[in-house]
């Protein structure tokens, strides 16, 4: 099978595409810097806290990856969304 014909990517439709996914990026900062500041804490509601941000990160991780290969797939791009989707892939399998 052949993959879909590329269109004509404009960088209107690049940056609409990207746009999104840097505020994905932004959120998972402000969640990488709790993580990191509470990283060594023993105090039990900080260590709650520092939970809840690393499991919001895993899951904005999961969201970036998600849509960026959706991105991709929409910008014609499918060889790198496809690589996207056997990362995933593989690491659904490793847990």
């Amino acid at each position: 099978m052949s993959p879909p014909a590329e269109p004509d990517v404009t960088d209107a439709m690049i940056l609409a595409e990207i746009r999104p996914l840097l505020l994905l990026t932004e959120q998972q900062a402000e969640y990488a810097h709790i993580v990191e500041r509470l990283r060594l804490t023993e105090d039990p509601a900080e260590i709650a806290e520092r939970s809840r941000a690393g499991d919001a990160m895993a899951e904005l991780d999961k969201r970036l990856c998600d849509e960026t290969c959706f991105a991709l797939y929409r910008l014609g791009l499918w060889h790198g969304a496809r690589m996207i989707e056997y990362a995933m892939e593989r690491a659904a399998e490793e847990d």
